[in-house]
């Protein structure tokens, strides 16, 4: 029987509802600059992009080449506006307005958060993106993640470059080793067994 469904959004709930608990408050501490380097995570490097003024269908060649989920949106200055990903593109069938894979990205942008406005009750997505910086702590990372309910945050420098994204996965990828600490933990104050709750004994 499916008692419910475990998301990753989920988990990340989780933790910060208990974010100042152990073994989760020592972790969270740590800047988002000691995550493990991967290949979303870029290391004094540029992240995936592509500028606004590009058709809709050359970021989609991009994403798909590059097996990612999204892009960061970058102006004629090379500095991060916006944020395209997969997601995106369920409005363009929703509204049967697939002409707009050839429309400039900035114009797409436009659209689909004004549709979000009017059609949805909550704006998650509605900011052109949500970015984050370097020397912030993965604790502050989960915070905005779960407030604005979005599965990434660009890391942009003090001018705006976008030189990074961390993700939800990549979070629980950190946290994932504190599994045999936390089950410690909990064993370490057992739930009082039915027998006890029965007889009332301590």
């Amino acid at each position: 029987m499916v008692l419910g469904t475990l998301s990753q959004s989920r988990v990340l709930n989780y933790v910060y509802e208990h974010r100042s608990e152990e073994p989760f408050e020592s972790i969270l501490k740590h800047e988002i600059s000691e995550l493990p380097s991967n290949d979303h995570i870029a290391r004094g490097g540029s992240v995936l992009s592509i500028f606004e003024d590009a058709i809709l269908l050359d970021a989609v060649k991009v994403m798909l080449k590059h097996d990612v989920s999204s892009v960061a949106v970058l102006d004629e200055d090379g500095l991060l506006c916006g944020s395209l990903s997969l997601s995106d593109f369920k409005y363009l069938f929703r509204i049967r307005r697939i002409d707009l894979f050839w429309c400039p990205i900035h114009e797409f942008i436009r659209f689909i958060r004004g549709f979000q406005s009017l059609s949805e009750r909550h704006a998650k997505d509605s900011f052109p993106y949500f970015a984050t910086r370097s020397n912030k702590t993965i604790g502050s990372v989960i915070e905005r993640m779960v407030a604005t309910k979005v599965h990434h945050l660009w890391i942009i420098d003090d001018a705006r470059h976008a030189v990074g994204v961390v993700s939800i996965t990549d979070i629980l990828r950190v946290l994932a080793p504190l599994e045999d600490a936390f089950r410690i933990s909990t064993q370490a104050s057992p739930r009082p067994s039915r027998l006890d709750r029965a007889d009332g004994s301590d």
